[in-house]
């Protein structure tokens, strides 16, 4: 199970440096001159632009690490949990991670209209996928039972005695 988080992580946390700085790109001002990709509040914090992109991608790569090592929750080999127990402590793992990396890298401002706004759009990313997997799964379980009924035997009839 061990290799199986580390091996997930180091994936998560390769696509967690990908996707921060896409993301940073993607939000940042072009029209500024030198484009700089990275939060002002960052780049106060670490004293230098070079030293914001560095702590950018690495805070990223590591939010990215715990998103797919967490995954192994929905994982039914190591934890045999519901859809929606591995979704929740999934939610509030990233939750725990994401604040803190959010509220540093100045992705998020401080204060709880800003907190609530960042809560509520991750818990309703959330419940989005979870309705997705909870409408699969619910079809995939109708077409095998679908499948079960098919290749079971015909009841014997009750009023014929054999």
């Amino acid at each position: 199970m061990k290799s199986k988080i580390l091996k997930l992580a180091l994936i998560g946390f390769v696509l967690g440096m990908l996707i921060g700085n896409l993301i940073s790109y993607l939000s940042a001002d072009k029209s500024a001159e030198p484009l700089v990709i990275v939060s002002q509040v960052l780049i106060r914090r670490t004293g230098s632009v070079e030293a914001a992109m560095i702590v950018n991608t690495l805070l990223s790569g590591i939010l990215g690490a715990f998103c797919m090592a967490g995954t192994i929750f929905h994982d039914p080999e190591v934890y045999d949990w519901g859809l929606t127990k591995a979704a929740v402590l999934h939610f509030l793992l990233i939750l725990a991670v994401n604040i803190p990396i959010a509220l540093y890298c100045g992705w998020l401002k401080p204060g709880f209209h800003d907190l609530l706004i960042w809560v509520s759009f991750m818990a309703l990313s959330y419940f989005i996928v979870w309705l997705i997997m909870f409408l699969r799964y619910r079809k995939e379980t109708e077409e095998l039972n679908r499948m079960l009924n098919k290749n079971q035997p015909a009841e014997p009839d009750p009023k014929h005695h054999y």
